[in-house]
């Protein structure tokens, strides 16, 4: 029996070959960067954009091109693995459970949800008026609100100094009723009063990230803020996520990310995403930390730097060793006719995104056997 995926491979490739008959070659002045690479034998290449195509290419990438060693333009097939549906740039609407209790306990809070909803739940944002506390929640998952499932360890949720953590992962799980209880034997009670569902984001498939470089190039300090400058690896990069390498046992800090534009006549920012960087530890367990901030889908900074400001309000600056970044991984396929040496060109403000017709085949294109260079 043939291999389906071999089989899928090759009739990919004829569609690919097919694809682009007549095509001119370019002419090597439109494009300001040419980028080499080897293919080391005939076939479908599946190629992961590297940063500097980004840097250099239009910010939608329109004027990316793929030509063999005599400039002949060959038709290729970007797959952005981005995610689709509910998840773009800017707020989304959170639903509310169905319903919110607070059945009444001894030396602890009890919250009970019903979710009302059969999707996957990513997380659970609790919410209260209280402006400082630092609680344990263990949380728990049920279908018919009898019998119950933990979810692991408990988490922290706290606000404190300006700093919050009141999502509850529950890791794109379905759930009809959610129960999260806090201990107030050592601490008082605090009274949440309600909650946010965020529903699990649309996708195809998972998406795929790799590491992106980033460097902190200026540090800056201010009463009660630390900014930073950080270096990306280029402009246009599809970031995913920000995260900072924190050398402090214990923190609590909010944090922001912001790109510098100008506005009007003066130059500005635009605020890009904010949250709680932290490490805790709560009697009895092992420290919690988050140290990466999620950046909203969708984002490409349109330039090598971006801000980070630090909340520190009366605690002393964190010690910092440095920044870390992860991209959403672009890989282009195209069809080579035989091993060598080809070219992407980018650089060319005038060129329109070309047009091949090979949308229809993403899905194919992830699975088959293709050689990656």
């Amino acid at each position: 029996m043939k291999n389906p995926l071999r089989v899928k491979g090759v009739l990919l490739a004829l569609l690919l070959g097919a694809a682009g008959p007549g095509f001119a070659a370019l002419v090597p002045t439109e494009w300001a960067h040419r980028q080499p690479f080897t293919v080391p034998a005939p076939g479908v290449v599946q190629l992961a954009l590297p940063p500097a195509a980004y840097d250099t290419a239009q910010p939608g990438l329109a004027d990316l091109r793929v030509v063999d060693a005599d400039g002949r333009e060959l038709p290729f097939l970007l797959d952005r693995n981005e995610p689709v549906g509910r998840t773009t740039v800017g707020p989304v609407p959170l639903p509310r459970p169905k319903a919110f209790e607070v059945p009444p306990t001894a030396d602890m809070t009890q919250l009970v949800l019903t979710t009302g909803t059969t999707e996957k739940i990513e997380a659970v944002l609790l919410e209260t008026a209280a402006p400082f506390f630092l609680k344990a929640a263990h949380v728990e998952i049920s279908d018919d609100g009898t019998a119950w499932q933990s979810l692991g360890p408990a988490v922290p949720v706290f606000r404190q100094f300006g700093a919050e953590q009141l999502r509850l992962p529950l890791n794109r799980q379905a759930a009809a009723f959610v129960r999260v209880t806090l201990e107030d034997f050592r601490t008082r009670p605090v009274a949440f009063t309600g909650a946010r569902l965020v529903l699990g984001p649309l996708r195809a498939v998972p998406p795929v990230l790799s590491p992106a470089a980033a460097s902190i190039v200026r540090r800056e300090e201010f009463a009660g803020e630390t900014v930073l400058t950080v270096a990306l690896a280029g402009r246009n990069l599809p970031l995913a996520a920000l995260g900072l390498d924190v050398a402090d046992p214990l923190f609590m800090r909010r944090v922001t990310v912001a790109i510098r534009e100008a506005q009007g006549t003066a130059a500005g920012e635009r605020l890009i995403a904010a949250g709680t960087l932290y490490r805790v530890a709560l009697e009895g367990t092992e420290a919690r930390s988050q140290l990466e901030l999620p950046l909203p889908d969708g984002f490409s900074p349109p330039t090598r730097e971006v801000l980070v400001h630090i909340q520190n309000g009366d605690s002393p600056p964190l010690t910092l060793n440095g920044a870390s970044a992860r991209q959403h991984v672009c890989n282009l396929y195209f069809n080579a006719p035989a091993a060598g040496t080809y070219r992407l060109l980018t650089g060319n403000p005038q060129a329109d995104a070309p047009r091949y017709d090979l949308a229809a085949f993403t899905g194919d294109m992830r699975q088959a056997r293709a050689t990656a260079v």
